[in-house]
Formats: C-alpha cells, structure tokens, sequence
C-alpha cells in the first residue's frame, strides 16, 4: 500500500512541476512544419514555400541578430514575412516595439505582398512594424541551437503608403534550420 502511495504521489508531483511552465522560455513552440513559416494574415492562412524560406544568424561586437523570412509563392505573386530581431540572447519574448526610453528598435516585423514576374513585377503593398511606440507585436522563441530556431509570433503592422492601412498577423510559427 505503501509503494501505490509513494507512486501515486510522485505522479502528482511530477504532474505539477511541468504544468507549471512559465512563458519566460518564450511559450509554446507553435505548429509550423519544419522549413517554414506559418501564420494568419487578416483571416487568411499563409504557409511559406520551404524554398523560399531561410534563418540566419549574425553576430557583430557582440550582438545577435536574428532575420527569418518566410515567403509564399504562387504564380505571379508572392507574399512574405519577415522578422529581425537584435539582442537575441537565448529563449524568450522579444517586443516588436520602439522603447520608450531610448528610442531604439530591437524587432521588426514586415508583410509584402507583391506581383508580377521576376524583373517585371512590383510591390503592391508593405506593411511595417513597429510603427510608433505602441507594443505593435511579439515574437517568441521556444527553441534556439546552432543549427535551429523555433517560435510563434503576431503582430499589427502599418501600411507604408496608407497610415489608416492595418494588416493583422496572428497564430505565426516558424520552425527553420540556421
């Protein structure tokens, strides 16, 4: 009897201790397939061709930026999605915002949509953000190694020819080689 209690006890406990994960590490590592980005642009669904679709790393006197992009390609079109985030330092949350106290970006986010083929075509529109110093979005890194990143992120981003022009990214998820 007592071996089922003793058993029964470290189940609760092991049960408790990883229920109660923090978002400190960054959250969940979302739901995009290996090579991609996934989100929801305005309500509609946006996966990145796994071609068309990098990560890269760079680190300079001492800083690391991180620059995802994720493009979905179709015949004549193109959308992509891209954050950069500088001062990476391991898993956690990252504000695409403009500080209030110093002025300084540490995450951007884009939306382009654009047309045509190659050499032909042009930008039918660009989304940014940060676009003031409102918390426009967040991205989340639940992985990072040296050889992969993994997160979730969403973000509002401004229209660059239209400031009443909102485009809404919500649900993202990348899961990339670096």
């Amino acid at each position: 009897m007592k071996t089922i209690k003793l058993v029964m006890l470290l189940c609760v406990v092991g049960l408790t201790y990883t229920s109660c994960k923090t978002d400190d590490d960054g959250g969940d590592g979302g739901n995009a397939a290996a090579g991609t980005v996934e989100a929801t642009v305005d309500g509609a669904s946006f996966t990145s061709d796994a071609i068309a679709t990098m990560a890269t790393q760079i680190n300079a006197q001492g800083i690391t930026t991180l620059n995802i992009v994720g493009s979905a390609l179709s015949a004549g079109s193109a959308r992509t999605i891209t954050l950069t985030i500088i001062g990476v330092d391991g898993e956690g949350t990252y504000p695409i915002q403009v500080s209030t106290d110093s002025g300084i970006i540490t995450a951007t986010a884009t939306y382009i949509e654009a047309s045509g083929n190659v050499g032909g075509g042009g930008i039918d529109g660009s989304w940014l953000a940060p676009f003031d110093e409102s918390l426009a979005g967040e991205v989340n890194i639940t992985e990072i190694t040296d050889t992969t990143v993994r997160g979730t992120f969403s973000y509002s981003a401004r229209s660059q020819d239209d400031e009443s022009n909102f485009v809404e990214i919500t649900n993202g998820s990348f899961n990339l080689d670096l």
